[in-house]
């Protein structure tokens, strides 16, 4: 009897361990009724006005210290995300792995080369290249449903892009070889389709403009919705994240930040893709700091 004692207690305590190990990744709202967009709003004014609160000195925000660093990570972040947004429909069109993985892997290597484009552009002529040799590369936390894994993997690819094709001299083609083995043929055509092609060339003239507004993110997402490529919910939520990104102080602010939006995202009403978009975006946010930290 004791022994049998014995093992349900272990049992109990295995079960224990088991869910304390799987709280390390964000927990999404799967039981419960979805909160409106209109109070996933409310929630985020509110967290960002306590940013504000406990970070009264704007000036030693950590971008502030870094001077340059904020304005590439906002075109990064929502360049990746209107990527992921805007190229469904397109991905449709063409057939282009359609369903499953294959369909969340071609919108993920979309928001990818969007997200490096945009910010390659606000950087071009304007900051010397980064010290490459130099590049932190190290995660910050960012845990998250597994059914989003693909999106947070785009924070890391958006740096080895960014470090192999657009400062280095590997070929987009080669990259995706290399990097989408599987769906590179697929890829490789999508990419050199007229409507991606236009896409991306919407996005990187939008960047430049941003960059001519002196770096307003408010004018750069306006834009993007102007042209339908974000939707209102990933707008608006963009503006409110963007807010409250620019008051951190350190790595572990913008993973607080990250972790917090992408929980109030994941149990809301958004659709499917507003989610993968929003989850996207955040990714780079957590990676993108990494790669431009080490400027000459």
């Amino acid at each position: 009897m004791k022994k049998i004692i014995m093992v349900m207690v272990s049992l109990v305590i295995m079960g224990f361990l088991f869910v304390a190990c799987e709280k390390e990744r964000v927990e999404t709202n799967v039981n419960k009724e979805l909160v409106s967009a209109e109070d996933v709003f409310a929630h985020l004014k509110l967290y960002n006005n306590n940013l504000v609160v406990n970070n009264c000195n704007s000036n030693r925000g950590f971008f502030s210290s870094l001077g340059n660093i904020c304005m590439i990570a906002g075109a990064d972040i929502i360049g990746a995300g209107t990527g992921i947004w805007a190229c469904k429909e397109i991905l449709a069109y063409y057939s282009v792995a359609t369903g499953g993985a294959g369909g969340l892997i071609a919108g993920a290597a979309v928001g990818l080369v969007c997200g490096a484009g945009a910010s390659y552009a606000v950087t071009r002529n304007v900051i010397d290249m980064p010290n490459l040799n130099e590049v932190d590369w190290r995660e910050i936390p960012f845990f998250l449903d597994k059914r989003y894994d693909v999106f947070n993997q785009i924070g890391y690819g958006h740096n080895t892009y960014l470090k192999q094709v657009k400062y280095g001299r590997i070929t987009e083609v080669d990259w995706i070889k290399e990097n989408y083995r599987e769906y590179s043929d697929d890829l490789i055509m999508l990419f050199s389709t007229n409507e991606i092609v236009n896409l991306r060339s919407t996005i990187i003239s939008l960047s430049n403009k941003y960059k001519e507004d002196n770096y307003d993110y408010s004018l750069f997402l306006q834009s993007l919705h102007d042209e339908r490529l974000l939707s209102t919910n990933i707008h608006k939520t963009l503006a409110l994240f963007m807010e409250g990104y620019v008051m951190s102080e350190s790595y572990d602010d913008i993973a607080n930040i990250c972790d917090f939006y992408t929980k109030q995202i994941l149990d809301s009403n958004f659709s499917e893709l507003e989610k993968q978009a929003l989850v996207t975006s955040f990714s780079v946010a957590t990676k993108s700091p990494l790669f431009w930290n080490k400027l000459n």
